[in-house]
């Protein structure tokens, strides 16, 4: 997953595709942030709640 505003349109985008079965994976730097504590709440919830791998760059994930 890459999108804009990581903890409203990407996150609504996830919480959809994972309730339809897909299998999430999330670039962590192809996220637009507007608030860095919304967009960590955001990717935390990408990673806690949903089970998505949170992948940077290098595609190590974190």
């Amino acid at each position: 997953m890459t999108g804009v505003c990581t903890d409203i349109c990407a996150l609504l985008t996830a919480v959809d595709a994972y309730n339809r079965g897909f299998t999430l994976v999330v670039h962590k730097n192809a996220l637009l942030k507007f608030l860095s504590v919304w967009s960590r709440r955001g990717l935390s919830h990408f990673k806690d709640t949903l089970g998505a791998s949170v992948v940077s760059k290098n595609h190590n994930s974190v």
